[in-house]
């Protein structure tokens, strides 16, 4: 699956999440769009029906600006892929 981007985290600044999350890191090297934007992706319907629960359960426990939003629960779920991993 793959999910659109954009040069800055939304609703909050995510940047301390992704910290130490070896892949965003990476792509910041090459790019300044590298926050996931949940507004745009495409994949198999599989893929996307695995990925879409997740977000709906992140973005209704989310709290203040996060709660029922699509694009916090996109970063929130991205940075805490192998976010300490290294290579």
């Amino acid at each position: 699956m793959v999910m659109s981007s954009e040069c800055g985290s939304f609703p909050l600044c995510y940047a301390e999440r992704y910290s130490r999350h070896h892949a965003h890191q990476e792509c910041r090297k090459r790019s300044s769009t590298c926050f996931p934007n949940s507004g745009v992706y495409m994949g198999y319907a599989e893929a996307i029906l695995e990925l879409l629960p997740e977000l709906h359960r992140l973005a209704t426990t989310g709290t203040g600006v996060e709660h029922n939003e699509d694009q916090g629960a996109a970063n929130r779920l991205y940075a805490s892929q192998n976010a300490s991993r290294s290579l």
